[in-house]
C-alpha cells in the first residue's frame, strides 16, 4: 500500500477478514498540540519503527483529513466516537477500535486469561522474530504482523525502546479521564494486553483497511 500523502510504501497483511498495515505508520502529523515524534528525535528510528503519535494526532483532532475525530484530544471524556475514525491513517484506511483489536486477537487464536486485560500468547504470535527485542524477547511472527519494540513517548521523555510496543485505538475510556485503549506487547511476556492508557502518551499506529 502506498500512502498518497507522502508516497511512503507499507507492507500489508490479511488476517481472516481484516487487512492490516504490517508496518507502523510513519506519516509526519504536526498540527498544534496534535503531534507525532521519532523516538529520541532521531529520524532513523522513524524510518524503521514508524512515528509515535499523541492520541489527538491519532484521531486527527484538528480535522485535517476528516471530521470524525475533531476535538478528540487530552480530554478524552469529551470524545465518544461511535463511527469508523479515519484519524491519521491514509485514505481508505482507519484507526482500529478496541473491538477491532479484539477481533484480531480472536482471529489468531488468542483468548483472554485470568485478567480481563490479558490475551494469551498474542504477544508471542504477533511479535517479530528479530533481535530488536531485548533479552531474547522476540516472538514467532506467526501471521506476518511483525511487531517491533518501538517504545513510547511520555509527557517529557521517551522510554521502553527494545522492550515494549504499544498501538493506539480510536476508543477512549469513558470511565477514566484522559485515557484511551491501546494494544501493548512486551519483550518479557508471551501475552498481550488491551489496556486503558494516558492520552498524552505517544504510541505507534497500525491502520486497518475500510
Amino acid at each position: 500500500m502506498v500512502d498518497d500523502r507522502d508516497d511512503q510504501e507499507y507492507k500489508t497483511v490479511k488476517i481472516c477478514d481484516q487487512v492490516w498495515m504490517a508496518e507502523n505508520l510513519n506519516y509526519d502529523y504536526d498540527h498544534g498540540t496534535a503531534r507525532s515524534f521519532c523516538y529520541n528525535g532521531r529520524e532513523e528510528n522513524c524510518d524503521k519503527y514508524g512515528r509515535l503519535y499523541l492520541w489527538s494526532a491519532v484521531m486527527d483532532s484538528a480535522g485535517v483529513f476528516s471530521t470524525d475525530g475533531i476535538g478528540c484530544g487530552v480530554d478524552a471524556e469529551e470524545c465518544l466516537p461511535s463511527i469508523v475514525v479515519r484519524g491519521v491513517c491514509p485514505e481508505g484506511w482507519h484507526v482500529p477500535s478496541k473491538t477491532e483489536i479484539e477481533t484480531l486477537l480472536e482471529a489468531i487464536g488468542s483468548e483472554q486469561s485470568g485478567s480481563s486485560w490479558n490475551w494469551e500468547n498474542a504477544g508471542k504470535l504477533l511479535k517479530s522474530t528479530s533481535d530488536d527485542w531485548e533479552d531474547e524477547g522476540m516472538g514467532e511472527d506467526a501471521f506476518g504482523f511483525t511487531v517491533l519494540p518501538a517504545g513510547y513517548r511520555g509527557r517529557s521523555s521517551y522510554g521502553s525502546f527494545g522492550i515494549f510496543a504499544s498501538f493506539a485505538t480510536s476508543t477512549n475510556d469513558m470511565w477514566t479521564d484522559n485515557h484511551s485503549y491501546s494494544l501493548d506487547l512486551y519483550s518479557s511476556r508471551d501475552y498481550a494486553e488491551i489496556i486503558s492508557t494516558y492520552t498524552y502518551d505517544a504510541r505507534s499506529v497500525r491502520c486497518l483497511k475500510n
